[in-house]
């Protein structure tokens, strides 16, 4: 799984910067609530609870789903807490439904938590001249940090 700072690098691009809201994503470009929350999703985004991985397209880079859908398990956290990004199809993209669907939303939940609306996805680092460490056990750089694509 990606660390944290790894997921960030990829849902905003490779343009990393810590507390920006240049992740932050329009209506229509992401699977997320619209209507009564919890009583009504009307899916006028096309979908209602989870969408196909690809159908919103893919953002920069050939990234699919990074924002919105389903939350992102990401490596770290401690003891029991363990830490998902991204947010989902339960969220909104203001933040009037639970959760605001950004790069930068991050949530924690118990290990042993399974829901509807939680996900995962595998990333493969690649070593390049010059790759620095992440500070959560990881090597990327700001333009040389490469992705997983979802399977």
């Amino acid at each position: 799984m990606p660390g944290e700072r790894e997921y960030e690098a990829a849902a905003r691009y490779g343009r990393w910067r810590e507390g920006s809201e240049m992740g932050r994503v329009g209506e229509g470009t992401v699977n997320t609530w619209q209507g009564a929350f919890p009583g009504e999703d009307s899916g006028t985004d096309g979908h209602v609870g989870t969408a196909p991985v690809t159908a919103y397209g893919s953002r920069a880079g050939g990234f699919y789903n990074l924002v919105g859908n389903v939350w992102e398990w990401v490596r770290g956290g401690k003891g029991a807490e363990r830490f998902v990004r991204g947010a989902s199809y339960a969220d909104s993209v203001g933040g009037e439904v639970n959760h605001a669907a950004t790069a930068a939303s991050r949530s924690h939940v118990a290990e042993e938590t399974s829901s509807c609306n939680i996900g995962f996805r595998c990333a493969k680092g690649v070593q390049r001249d010059g790759a620095s460490g992440g500070g959560d056990g990881t090597k990327h750089t700001e333009k040389g940090m490469r992705y997983g694509h979802e399977l």
